[in-house]
């Protein structure tokens, strides 16, 4: 936790695109790893079936590893983002929150955030999650282009009254 929290400072104060990039290639790999070796597994697995876009069984491995471990911050950032791409907004948000408790400064789970809220129309709020994101990384591209489209949204859904 005390190297992901100073990795995360120089995130935060890097104005370098390429140092930001590295930095957060290390957070990955930092938040990615765990002490025991079942419930890194369970996650290798889970990142293999994802990927194979088998999003069940993959959320299976995920909530197996949340529950082995519940202070792993990436167990539930991962089942949070299952949970996204099955259309599960509210268990995917109530895993970013339990992400986030873990590590506040989780860019994966505050951008998830934002996605999570582009999705259920609630554009404030998304404008709001991608600019924490970009607090705490300020190089994101995604970040910014995302923030961008959502304040689009937003501004769109103020002129039509909805």
């Amino acid at each position: 936790a005390e190297l992901s929290e100073r990795l995360l400072d120089e995130l935060q104060a890097t104005d370098s695109p390429a140092r930001a990039a590295k930095l957060e290639s290390l957070l990955w790999q930092t938040w990615y790893f765990h002490e025991d070796e079942a419930a890194r597994q369970l996650l290798r697995d889970g990142s293999d079936l994802l990927a194979e876009g088998d999003l069940d069984e993959a959320k299976k491995r995920f909530l197996h590893a949340a529950i082995l471990e519940p202070g792993w911050a990436e167990a539930w950032n991962r089942l949070a983002t299952v949970n996204y791409l099955l259309g599960f907004y509210d268990e995917s948000l109530a895993e970013i929150d339990k992400t986030l408790e873990i590590v506040p400064r989780h860019f994966g789970a505050l951008s998830g955030r934002g996605l999570v809220m582009l999705k259920l129309e609630r554009y404030r709020e998304a404008v709001e999650a991608f600019e924490d994101t970009q607090e705490v990384c300020p190089t994101s591209r995604s970040a910014t282009s995302n923030k961008a489209f959502a304040e689009a949204l937003q501004e769109k859904s103020l002129r039509l009254g909805v």
